[in-house]
Protein backbone atom coordinates (compact mmCIF):
# COMPACT_ATOMS: atom_id res chain seq x y z
CA UNK A 1 0.00 0.00 0.00
CA UNK A 2 2.42 2.35 0.88
CA UNK A 3 4.37 1.58 -2.40
CA UNK A 4 1.31 2.93 -4.52
CA UNK A 5 0.01 6.01 -2.56
CA UNK A 6 2.62 8.57 -4.23
CA UNK A 7 1.47 7.56 -7.41
CA UNK A 8 -2.13 8.44 -6.58
CA UNK A 9 -1.05 11.41 -4.55
CA UNK A 10 0.33 12.56 -8.03
CA UNK A 11 -2.61 11.99 -10.04
CA UNK A 12 -4.71 13.69 -7.61
CA UNK A 13 -2.62 16.85 -6.70
CA UNK A 14 -0.95 17.14 -10.29
CA UNK A 15 2.86 18.00 -10.82
CA UNK A 16 4.04 20.20 -8.26
CA UNK A 17 7.00 21.25 -5.89
CA UNK A 18 6.93 17.86 -3.83
CA UNK A 19 6.60 15.83 -6.92
CA UNK A 20 10.19 14.45 -6.70
CA UNK A 21 9.83 13.61 -3.34
CA UNK A 22 6.87 11.46 -4.32
CA UNK A 23 9.44 9.83 -7.41
CA UNK A 24 11.88 8.76 -4.51
CA UNK A 25 8.94 7.27 -2.48
CA UNK A 26 8.10 5.17 -5.62
CA UNK A 27 11.41 3.44 -5.78
CA UNK A 28 10.61 2.26 -2.42
CA UNK A 29 8.50 -0.96 -4.43
CA UNK A 30 11.73 -1.93 -6.22
CA UNK A 31 12.93 -2.81 -2.52
CA UNK A 32 9.69 -5.13 -2.45
CA UNK A 33 11.40 -7.51 -4.69
CA UNK A 34 14.12 -8.57 -2.28
CA UNK A 35 11.09 -9.78 0.18
CA UNK A 36 10.98 -12.84 -2.17
CA UNK A 37 12.43 -15.86 -0.66
CA UNK A 38 14.99 -16.12 -3.73
CA UNK A 39 16.32 -12.71 -3.85
CA UNK A 40 16.44 -12.94 -0.33
CA UNK A 41 18.81 -15.32 -0.36
CA UNK A 42 20.66 -13.38 -3.35
CA UNK A 43 20.68 -10.33 -1.36
CA UNK A 44 21.83 -11.95 1.83
CA UNK A 45 24.83 -13.56 -0.45
CA UNK A 46 25.85 -9.89 -1.90
CA UNK A 47 25.81 -8.51 1.83
CA UNK A 48 28.04 -11.59 3.71
CA UNK A 49 30.34 -11.03 0.65
CA UNK A 50 30.43 -7.29 1.21
CA UNK A 51 31.16 -7.76 4.93
CA UNK A 52 33.68 -10.20 4.46
CA UNK A 53 35.38 -8.12 1.71
CA UNK A 54 34.70 -4.80 3.41
CA UNK A 55 38.35 -4.66 5.61
CA UNK A 56 40.45 -5.59 2.93
CA UNK A 57 38.55 -2.95 0.14
CA UNK A 58 39.47 -0.44 2.76
CA UNK A 59 42.91 -0.96 2.92
CA UNK A 60 42.96 -0.89 -0.94
CA UNK A 61 41.00 2.56 -0.80
CA UNK A 62 43.51 3.55 1.79
CA UNK A 63 46.57 2.22 -0.59
CA UNK A 64 44.94 3.65 -3.24
CA UNK A 65 44.81 7.18 -1.69
CA UNK A 66 48.69 7.19 -0.55
CA UNK A 67 49.46 6.47 -4.14
CA UNK A 68 47.45 9.16 -5.36
CA UNK A 69 48.92 11.65 -3.05
CA UNK A 70 52.54 10.45 -4.08
CA UNK A 71 51.73 9.87 -7.94
CA UNK A 72 50.16 13.17 -8.30
CA UNK A 73 53.43 15.32 -6.49
CA UNK A 74 55.48 13.14 -8.51
CA UNK A 75 53.95 14.25 -11.68
CA UNK A 76 53.51 18.04 -10.56
CA UNK A 77 57.16 18.22 -9.72
CA UNK A 78 58.78 16.57 -12.83
CA UNK A 79 56.52 18.97 -15.45
CA UNK A 80 56.48 21.96 -13.53
CA UNK A 81 59.86 22.59 -12.41
CA UNK A 82 61.05 25.36 -14.53
CA UNK A 83 59.41 28.60 -13.34
CA UNK A 84 58.86 31.24 -16.38
CA UNK A 85 58.99 34.92 -16.84
CA UNK A 86 59.29 35.26 -20.63
CA UNK A 87 57.33 38.06 -22.92
CA UNK A 88 55.18 35.37 -24.23
CA UNK A 89 53.55 34.02 -20.97
CA UNK A 90 53.54 37.61 -18.68
CA UNK A 91 50.18 38.49 -20.95
CA UNK A 92 47.89 35.77 -19.51
CA UNK A 93 50.58 35.07 -15.85
CA UNK A 94 51.36 38.37 -15.00
CA UNK A 95 53.59 36.60 -11.91
CA UNK A 96 55.21 33.93 -14.05
CA UNK A 97 54.18 30.88 -14.34
CA UNK A 98 55.63 27.37 -14.32
CA UNK A 99 56.82 26.15 -17.91
CA UNK A 100 57.39 22.73 -19.57
CA UNK A 101 58.57 21.34 -22.99
CA UNK A 102 55.89 21.22 -25.86
CA UNK A 103 54.86 17.39 -26.55
CA UNK A 104 57.19 17.82 -30.40
CA UNK A 105 59.95 19.02 -27.82
CA UNK A 106 61.11 22.50 -29.69
CA UNK A 107 58.96 25.27 -27.82
CA UNK A 108 57.81 25.36 -24.17
CA UNK A 109 54.08 25.51 -23.11
CA UNK A 110 52.60 26.35 -19.26
CA UNK A 111 52.78 23.33 -17.23
CA UNK A 112 48.69 21.65 -16.85
CA UNK A 113 49.50 20.33 -13.34
CA UNK A 114 49.07 23.90 -11.66
CA UNK A 115 49.01 22.17 -8.09
CA UNK A 116 49.18 18.52 -6.37
CA UNK A 117 45.51 18.25 -5.75
CA UNK A 118 45.00 18.98 -9.38
CA UNK A 119 46.95 16.25 -10.56
CA UNK A 120 44.67 13.65 -8.64
CA UNK A 121 42.70 13.67 -11.74
CA UNK A 122 45.26 12.65 -13.95
CA UNK A 123 46.29 9.91 -11.73
CA UNK A 124 42.83 8.20 -11.69
CA UNK A 125 42.40 8.95 -15.21
CA UNK A 126 45.59 7.24 -15.57
CA UNK A 127 45.93 4.72 -13.12
CA UNK A 128 42.63 3.05 -14.30
CA UNK A 129 43.81 3.67 -18.07
CA UNK A 130 40.26 5.81 -18.84
CA UNK A 131 43.34 8.73 -19.77
CA UNK A 132 40.85 11.67 -21.34
CA UNK A 133 43.99 13.27 -23.17
CA UNK A 134 43.60 16.69 -21.55
CA UNK A 135 46.48 16.65 -19.19
CA UNK A 136 49.63 14.35 -20.48
CA UNK A 137 53.41 14.21 -19.54
CA UNK A 138 55.95 15.84 -22.31
CA UNK A 139 59.04 15.50 -19.95
CA UNK A 140 61.05 12.39 -19.38
CA UNK A 141 60.94 12.53 -15.80
CA UNK A 142 57.04 12.96 -16.48
CA UNK A 143 56.71 10.12 -19.08
CA UNK A 144 58.58 7.61 -15.88
CA UNK A 145 56.02 8.61 -13.95
CA UNK A 146 53.50 7.82 -16.02
CA UNK A 147 54.74 4.10 -16.54
CA UNK A 148 54.82 3.59 -13.23
CA UNK A 149 51.10 5.19 -12.64
CA UNK A 150 49.95 2.54 -15.21
CA UNK A 151 51.55 -0.48 -13.70
CA UNK A 152 50.47 0.37 -10.27
CA UNK A 153 46.56 1.20 -11.67
CA UNK A 154 46.95 -2.48 -13.48
CA UNK A 155 47.56 -3.78 -9.62
CA UNK A 156 45.20 -1.34 -7.81
CA UNK A 157 42.19 -2.20 -10.57
CA UNK A 158 43.16 -5.87 -10.20
CA UNK A 159 43.67 -6.33 -6.40
CA UNK A 160 39.58 -5.91 -5.51
CA UNK A 161 38.35 -8.42 -8.32
CA UNK A 162 40.68 -11.21 -6.49
CA UNK A 163 39.61 -10.27 -3.05
CA UNK A 164 36.22 -10.23 -3.88
CA UNK A 165 35.81 -13.17 -6.09
CA UNK A 166 37.84 -14.75 -3.29
CA UNK A 167 34.57 -13.81 -0.96
CA UNK A 168 32.24 -15.27 -3.39
CA UNK A 169 34.08 -18.98 -3.10
CA UNK A 170 33.46 -18.87 0.87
Amino acid sequence: LFAIIPFYIELIGGIGGGSSVLRVLRLVRIFRVLKVPKMKSCAEMFLDVGLDAAPALFILLLMSMLACIFFASCIYFSEGTSYSVDEQFLEAHPYGVYVRPTADGHSLQVSPFKSIPYSFWWFFTTATTVGYGDDYPTTTAGRLVAIFVFATGVVLLAMPITIVGGSFGK
